[in-house]
């Protein structure tokens, strides 16, 4: 049996608090954690892109990417800055 689908507000509340938990408190940043998500959530991928994009139009959020030099190559890697802690 599936379970019943989580509704959206709850799973932009869930984002919204998994974000939070893991946060620099100096930084206000926060790697994505996708997988992590998922789990702690019980949603897919999509429902959380959904939430995260809802975030950033609301203001609470501001997405950062970083150039990062490893092994003579450059690397992006993406965190979150939350604006509204």
């Amino acid at each position: 049996m599936r379970p019943a689908k989580v509704p959206g507000e709850v799973v932009v509340r869930k984002v919204w608090a998994s974000l939070g938990e893991r946060m620099d408190p100096k930084t206000h940043l926060v790697r994505p954690a996708w997988l992590t998500m998922m789990r702690e959530i019980h949603v897919c991928r999509q429902r959380i892109a959904d939430a995260v994009n809802l975030l950033k139009a609301e203001g609470k959020i501001e997405i950062v990417d970083e150039k990062v030099r490893k092994r003579n190559r450059d690397w992006s890697v993406r965190y979150y800055r939350l604006l509204k802690p």
